[in-house]
């Protein structure tokens, strides 16, 4: 069976639990209202998974750090990451060129993904 949708399926059996809860809670003690936010957050988190949207954050998020710490490499007019003696030409070139390569990569990403059999 797909991960996937397994995880998926127990994300939706969560989100019922979690609407039932939360009109028993409603209808007799709010008490349950307590056991309805953890469930409810836990089917958010395992749709978030399963979607495919926390691999992609987590991705990107990588990505800009390692942006981030390479930004003061090879820096021309000065030592590496002195942002005063950087040309300002320079730094959008080389972002610009990132933000080309990760969109072509992540395009790439997604037709493999679409072209993969199920």
């Amino acid at each position: 069976m797909d991960r996937d949708v397994l995880l998926l399926g127990i994300a939706a059996v969560l989100a019922g639990l979690t609407a039932t809860l939360a009109m028993l809670g409603i209808a007799y003690s709010p008490f349950v209202l307590l056991a309805a936010i953890p469930t409810g957050a836990a089917a958010y988190f395992l749709w978030y998974q399963a979607s495919g949207r926390l691999k992609e954050d987590m991705r990107s998020r990588a990505a800009g750090r390692r942006a981030a710490s390479r930004a003061g490499e090879g820096a021309p007019g000065g030592t590496p990451g002195s942002p005063a003696k950087r040309a300002p030409g320079w730094v959008t070139a080389v972002a610009s060129a990132r933000v080309a390569r990760a969109v072509v990569t992540a395009g790439r990403a997604v037709a493999a993904r679409q072209a993969a059999p199920r």
